[in-house]
């Protein structure tokens, strides 16, 4: 066997180890594209859901541990995908200063908007576990989040599987942990002396 045969035999292995190499590059690449979209839709949702007076949580975690999740998150995948983005046309052959210089735009644009969202929801990031207590009687069960931030604690009912409505919040600041204002509960509500709030409209 000549060694001009084995020179071109293992020519061709790598360059088929390569196109392996950059073909897996490719298919993480939009991975992590996929995932970075599944944060912003996450972050949009939970961030600002559009409902006011309600709130979404799956058992104890809140839609607030969600969104946090999905923001710290979101950088380390742009930049990763940006990096996998930036190995691939390097690669290829591509203008390599002009692909460092969108990949760092890109980076730092992510960056700055989830610097941006988590300034504006820095009292919410307290709200992440939802808490929940009987009623004097035992009938029914009421939900409820704090906020030191802003010094209060909402009482939620729940109105869907995932999905619980505000009644009612108060403030606690210099209160004790289980202070609570003198309510009047019902049977089928509860009253602050002004309104009334019915209980749970969800069957659980």
């Amino acid at each position: 066997m000549s060694r001009r045969y084995n020179m071109k035999k293992n020519t061709v292995k790598r360059e088929f180890r390569n196109m392996k190499i950059l073909k897996a590059v490719g298919i993480i690449k939009w991975i992590l594209v996929a995932v970075a979209v599944i944060c912003c839709i996450l972050i949009r949702l939970f961030y600002w859901y559009d409902r006011p007076g309600t709130f979404i949580a799956f058992g104890r975690v809140t839609q607030v541990i969600i969104a946090n999740i999905a923001v710290f998150t979101l950088v380390p995948v742009v930049c990763l995908s940006a990096l996998f983005f930036l190995a691939e046309k390097i690669a290829k052959g591509g203008n390599g200063m002009a692909i460092v210089v969108v990949t760092t735009l890109i980076v730092l644009l992510c960056g700055g908007a989830v610097a941006a969202v988590a300034f504006n929801n820095k009292n919410a990031f307290e709200m992440m576990y939802l808490n929940e207590f009987d009623t004097p009687d035992g009938r029914n069960t009421l939900y409820y989040v704090e906020s030191k931030g802003e010094r209060k604690r909402v009482i939620y009912r729940r109105t869907g599987k995932f999905i619980y409505e505000k009644t009612v919040s108060y403030d606690i600041a210099g209160k004790s942990e289980d202070y609570m204002p003198s309510y009047h509960w019902g049977k089928e509500s509860f009253s602050d002396g002004e309104n009334e709030y019915p209980y749970s409209s969800y069957n659980e």
